[in-house]
């Protein structure tokens, strides 16, 4: 991977940096009927659609860029994309580029899929469309409530019941905040009652992003005790304070590292593009224009990320000098009762409050 752009001076530390082997693209410009209180982006009604022609010259330079280093190139569109007029052609382009995983599950609330006729379920799976992920809130009315419309749960059902009639598979799980934790095994039953996921439906909390960068939203170890399948990466704050700091080599690593081989962008409607992150979250969304990477032109996503790995962005640098064990001791709650998968308290909670702090004022 990287047999092209091989690798380029980082005069900072006088080395040479890897390339990304896995740039994962996040194309902004797409509304959504919902109004999650999760969402990532701060979906909503009111974003202006994105045009199909901009969407379109953003897939043919990620594919550039696909072919001139040979990393796995994956853009996915936020908030809904099956809202766009051009839905399904967008779609039928980026699988017909090879712009997705062999394992892509389309994430969607089902809002435009309930509206697609037969024959373009049929022009989607003959491209390689072959797997929709669905995320529920609790039973109708709960779900309703938490995502803002009517009608959002009859959306997810019609989706499921449109995914077997035409073979295309599925999977659910259940978005857990203090309001909804004691109706997942109902939901769950439910959900599973109406068709055949793929998967058991599971359960997921949000990364401390948008809307869930939220203390009022977030799930303490008391909800847990109420759900099934419990998994030791999910932990409350304290006891992962406990864990970094008598760990010497958690204590010891590197909030950010920019050569870890991922590369996470965000792309504007207008094609503006920004780092959003790397390998344990995007901690950048406040001060967004200290990582601006530059227009995307026609010369394509090559020089932006050459010029970044060249020369990092001051709070990309911060990040890489700060040490886990440091947000843990300036940011971190010993008595935190709330729950983080780790690497989202590190590279997403207190990455952004160290950023918040040192350049709220501006980069």
């Amino acid at each position: 991977r990287g047999a092209i752009l091989g690798s380029v001076p980082n005069p900072g530390r006088g080395q040479r940096m890897k390339t990304p082997s896995f740039v994962y693209m996040k194309i902004h410009g797409m509304p959504c009927v919902n109004r999650c209180w999760h969402c990532c982006c701060n979906g909503s009604p009111d974003t202006p659609m994105i045009s199909a022609k901009k969407l379109r010259y953003a897939l043919e330079r990620a594919r550039e860029l696909q072919a001139q280093t040979g990393a796995a190139v994956f853009p996915q569109f936020y908030a809904e994309p099956t809202l766009h007029e051009d839905m399904v052609g967008i779609l039928k382009r980026q699988l017909e580029l090879g712009l997705a995983p062999d394992d892509f599950w389309f994430t969607t609330n089902g809002h435009g899929l309930t509206k697609l006729s037969a024959e373009h379920w049929k022009e989607l799976a003959a491209v390689g469309f072959s797997g929709v992920r669905l995320t529920f809130h609790g039973m109708r009315h709960d779900h309703d409530r938490l995502v803002g419309r009517d009608g959002a749960y009859d959306d997810l059902v019609t989706t499921i019941r449109r995914c077997e009639e035409h073979g295309i598979e599925w999977l659910a799980g259940m978005m857990i905040s203090p309001e909804n934790a004691g109706q997942f095994a109902e939901t769950r039953a439910i959900v599973e009652s109406l068709g055949s996921p793929c998967v058991q439906f599971g359960w997921m909390i949000p990364n401390w992003q948008g809307r869930a960068a939220n203390d009022e939203v977030r799930v303490t170890v008391d909800d847990l005790f109420l759900l099934p399948d419990r998994s030791p990466m999910w932990q409350a704050e304290g006891d992962l304070v406990k864990s970094i700091l008598e760990d010497e080599e958690l204590a010891e690593k590197p909030v950010f590292d920019p050569e870890c081989g991922s590369l996470m962008l965000d792309v504007d409607p207008n094609l503006d593009v920004y780092l959003s992150g790397g390998c344990d979250g995007n901690p950048f969304d406040a001060i967004r224009s200290g990582v601006f990477l530059g227009k995307l032109r026609k010369e394509g996503f090559l020089p932006l990320i050459v010029h970044y790995l060249a020369d990092l962005p001051e709070p990309v640098r911060l990040l890489a000098r700060t040490t886990q064990g440091d947000l843990a001791r300036k940011y971190g709650d010993p008595r935190g009762r709330q729950v983080f998968h780790m690497a989202d308290l590190v590279g997403g909670k207190w990455a952004s409050r160290l950023l918040e702090d040192a350049y709220g004022g501006g980069v």
